[in-house]
């Protein structure tokens, strides 16, 4: 199921300081839809999720010599956890 919903954590400045806040930042397939995702940690991590927001991330250009590209488009989903009880099988995620 975790090919299903989830990717992998994302590893950023910004996604540093959401975990203060008991905000996870997971790259998510395009599939993924918000109840997906809130299911998935109900049922993996035995965790109550408040409020999942996803972004589609657009691709940007890249340039290597003469050829241009864009790079692959992206998906990520923001988890709101409501207690900070059992974080620890996230938390080693990250």
């Amino acid at each position: 199921m975790i090919n299903k919903v989830l990717k992998a954590p994302v590893v950023s400045e910004k996604s540093s300081q959401l975990l203060e806040g008991n905000k996870f930042t997971f790259l998510v397939t395009k599939e993924a839809t918000k109840i997906d995702i809130k299911n998935y940690f109900k049922q993996i991590f035995q965790i109550d999720v408040e409020k999942v927001n996803i972004v589609n991330v657009k691709p940007k250009k890249r340039r290597r010599g003469k050829v241009e590209g864009l790079t692959a488009p992206k998906r990520k989903a923001i988890v709101s956890v409501k207690d900070a009880g059992n974080l620890e099988k996230i938390k080693e995620l990250f």
